[in-house]
């Protein structure tokens, strides 16, 4: 283990944000789960990196999964005051292995590790399998966008901080994989265990990093051959970039969480899946999405009442024109919905003396032609509000 100091790249974000104790969700996301029969059922919608809204279904076996979620955590008479002999030594150190614990320091921790080796088989893989079909369904899938959904689909499950509430069990304020799915929230270090068991799957486990700080926790991801900018660490001579995902904040690979400097310890993270019963290949697990749409908004800075012609793409994929919007001084309103990245515009004000067209678009309307302009949207900003300013 090793403490370095770490120094933020990007711009300042509260802390309150990942600070907070109390129950909170976005307002997109919707999660939910329920026993039915022999199996657990989990209906998760979230927002990717682009805004289009996932829909993930999700079955474990409900038998499996409360022996699995049983296992971890370790008697609170661990905490008592022992005797040292080989033989309360050796029951220890096995009490530790069955509950995956280990000693840290001088102190008994979860242990990050065997939590996601045990857990990733059965919970991480079948959702980064998911997120690969997606990403394929999308013509999008490559090594930082599989991080990136990773994040999105963690970042997404709501805030919480779990309770100690196993009878006779110690488990450190952590829910393990499976109860963050079906409880329907988690902390830092829950929805951390979370991510590193789903990456596993996405990613070359050893390209993964957890960073244990006072009272937090995060991953830290190498991205070789890309620069997604941000924060990073250096280990071994690689960058390893932030990976937040404690949320409800949605921050992208690198983007930081937290004052201008910050000491940590780094722990690498050594993946050893667990030989457990194949109790994840169900039928029924599903993945489905809602494809994003930009708003498209005009404003008039113009001193003169304004007449707009569109040329947009519908949400039905066709192409149509939708004249004639007017806008009167300093009026903003919303002309269309489209989940195209580019659109044509043409507008004139009211008695035909000035002029907002181009060349891009000669479009034949009633019997005239009119030269509209070509407006390209940053797709990198993912979906949202685009506007157009009228001066």
């Amino acid at each position: 283990m090793k403490t370095l100091n770490l120094f933020l790249l990007l711009m300042l974000w509260s802390w309150v944000l990942f600070a907070q104790r109390n129950y909170q969700k976005n307002d997109h996301v919707s999660l939910s789960s329920e026993k039915t029969g022999d199996y657990y059922r989990v209906n998760y919608r979230f927002k990717d990196q682009w805004g289009n809204m996932q829909h993930f279904k999700l079955h474990f076996d409900a038998t499996a999964t409360e022996q699995m979620n049983a296992r971890f955590g370790i008697p609170r008479w661990m905490f008592d005051r022992w005797t040292v002999t080989p033989e309360n030594v050796a029951e220890r150190q096995r009490v530790m292995q069955q509950g995956m614990f280990r000693r840290f320091d001088n102190y008994l921790k979860a242990d990050y590790d065997a939590i996601v080796g045990y857990y990733a088989p059965v919970f991480g893989k079948p959702i980064a399998e998911l997120i690969r079909a997606q990403l394929r369904a999308m013509d999008k899938d490559n090594r930082l966008n599989r991080i990136e959904m990773a994040m999105k689909f963690v970042q997404d499950i709501p805030y919480g901080v779990p309770k100690d509430r196993k009878a006779g069990l110690h488990r450190g304020g952590i829910h393990t994989p499976p109860e963050v799915l079906i409880s329907g929230y988690g902390d830092c270090d829950s929805k951390t265990l979370l991510f590193a068991a789903i990456l596993s799957y996405l990613i070359d486990p050893e390209d993964i990093l957890f960073f244990l700080q006072d009272n937090h926790v995060l991953a830290f991801v190498a991205v070789d051959g890309h620069n997604p900018g941000g924060t990073f660490l250096i280990e071994n001579g690689r960058r390893y970039y932030m990976a937040e995902t404690v949320g409800p904040g949605r921050r992208r690979l690198g983007e930081s969480a937290r004052g201008d400097q910050r000491t940590g310890a780094i722990i690498p993270f050594k993946f050893q899946p667990h030989a457990v019963a194949q109790v994840s290949a169900l039928p029924g697990n599903e993945a489905s999405y809602e494809p994003g749409k930009y708003e498209i908004v005009f404003e008039n800075r113009s001193r003169k009442k304004v007449l707009v012609m569109l040329y947009v793409q519908n949400e039905q994929g066709a192409w149509e024109i939708k004249a004639w919007y007017p806008l009167k001084h300093k009026e903003r309103v919303k002309l269309a919905d489209t989940p195209n990245d580019h659109f044509f515009y043409y507008a004139v004000d009211e008695k035909r003396r000035w002029l907002w067209n181009g060349t891009d678009k000669l479009l034949e309307y009633k019997g005239t032609v009119f030269g509209l302009k070509r407006k390209q949207i940053d797709a990198t900003k993912g979906f949202g509000t685009h506007t157009i300013t009228l001066t």
